[in-house]
């Protein structure tokens, strides 16, 4: 998926594009796994170190409640 593409999903949905949130989406998309909730935010924190726990698991509570990415309980 590229960039334009998860703008348009996340406008689609209602959401903002911030930085962290395209990184997360942009992680998820590239992702073949099921990646646990910490292993998105050490990615995330890699490509921006600057985002921290607390946002990152925001914005997997919003892609959740949007509708574009589904919460797998293990």
């Amino acid at each position: 998926m590229d960039v334009e593409a998860i703008k348009r999903s996340l406008e689609g949905s209602g959401l903002r594009c911030t930085p962290q949130r395209y990184a997360v989406m942009a992680f998820l998309m590239d992702c073949e796994s099921h990646p646990t909730a910490a292993e998105i935010y050490k990615a995330v924190n890699r490509v921006d170190p600057r985002s921290s726990r607390a946002t990152t698991y925001n914005n997997l509570r919003d892609l959740v409640q949007a509708g574009l990415v589904r919460e797998v309980a293990v």
